[in-house]
């Protein structure tokens, strides 16, 4: 199985990056999510509210990909285990995207063994994501930069190897 890492502290932007990323690219191809109505899924919420955690299936051409945006706490990361295995035992996924919890954050410890995932396994790409600090009027438009730049990333990074995703 090929991992999309997306790690960061808390309120770093893990949660509406992946949000973003099934917004234009993945909304056609679920299978089956947490949240309902899929419709209000891509939407991330207007600040000062935190994005809402979700898990999903999605079926992109044959590839099975899940993705779990909830990495906060040992039961969250039971959950998103319990989900993956559901669909897991029916068919292989091929792909799993999560968010992640940045070093030394004890859960990521967690998460990486519930997964039985190696950093270090050409198959597992991590993406880190930082706070913006600029502060000031200049701050929304350094934040819009940010995620503009990240979403971006991500999308490479899953059209190409090792993961090859036609999105």
């Amino acid at each position: 199985m090929k991992t999309l890492l997306i790690s960061g502290a808390q309120d770093t932007g893990k949660t509406e990056a992946l949000q973003r990323l099934v917004t234009p690219h993945l909304i056609p191809f679920v299978v089956e999510s947490s949240v309902r109505p899929i419709p209000e899924f891509p939407v991330p919420p207007p600040p000062p509210r935190r994005p809402r955690d979700f898990r999903a299936l999605f079926d992109i051409n044959g590839i099975r990909v899940i993705i779990s945006t909830s990495s906060d706490d040992l039961k969250a990361v039971k959950t998103a285990r319990a989900f993956f295995d559901k669909h897991n035992n029916v068919k292989p996924i091929d792909i799993l995207i999560t968010s992640i919890r940045a070093e030394p954050d004890p859960v990521r410890t967690t998460l990486l063994t519930a997964f039985g995932l190696n950093v270090a396994s050409a198959d597992v790409v991590e993406i880190p994501l930082g706070k913006v600090t600029r502060r000031g009027s200049r701050r929304p438009l350094a934040r819009t930069g940010m995620q503009n730049a990240i979403d971006r990333l991500i999308v490479h990074v899953l059209s190409n190897a090792p993961f090859n995703l036609p999105i």
